[in-house]
């Protein structure tokens, strides 16, 4: 075995350490070892289930570490307190992270829930909300209601995630508003995104 084939052996075993894994894939194919070359296949393709793996169980923990800091949710209690709201004439229901649980507003709340509005449309302008869209409709009891997904810096909201019962973990991360009307709703985007 020549010294320069050596050297390239060496480098290939070495690439994991390595940021461009490509292009010592590839010079392993070159330099005719096949089987260096599947070893650092196989190995970047564990290494990145690895950090899948590590990513779903990390949003996991936070779920558990929240759920144990503010108390275990119900979703049969989070669920009555909806359809208190509706029953109640709700046109705009909403999880308050203070009182952990859900609160409403009702039509005549008008000059309250155009202050909730207008309280987060500048708590999007300081950067306090990152994201408010318009998310899929999500049906509550029979009731189906049109949501406006908030995104606030550092508060994960686990009642979503326990709503929408489909274990995506970015749930998490979104903060609803159930509005009872879509042109509401979509009103409600549009003016807490305006600059």
């Amino acid at each position: 075995m020549s010294r320069m084939h050596d050297v390239d052996r060496h480098a290939c075993v070495s690439v994991f350490f390595l940021d461009d894994l490509f292009t010592h894939k590839l010079n392993c194919l070159q330099h005719g070892m096949l089987v260096n070359f599947l070893v650092l296949f196989a190995a970047e393709m564990l290494f990145a289930k690895i950090c899948q793996f590590t990513c779903y169980f990390n949003r996991y923990l936070i779920l558990v570490c929240h759920l144990a800091m503010n108390g275990s949710y119900a979703l049969n209690d989070m669920i009555a307190q909806i359809c208190h709201a509706v029953a109640g004439g709700a046109v705009l229901v909403y999880w308050h992270h203070g009182e952990n649980e859900f609160q409403y507003f009702t039509m005549q709340d008008n000059d309250l829930y155009h202050q909730e509005l207008r309280n987060l449309r500048n708590q999007r302008i300081r950067g306090v909300i990152t994201r408010a869209t318009a998310g899929e409709p999500l049906v509550v009891a029979g009731n189906t209601f049109h949501i406006m997904e908030t995104t606030f810096a550092d508060i994960q909201c686990a009642p979503y995630m326990l709503l929408r019962r489909d274990g995506n973990t970015d749930h998490l991360d979104e903060t609803p508003y159930l509005f009872s009307g879509v042109n509401s709703r979509d009103a409600a985007v549009a003016y807490i995104n305006r600059s």
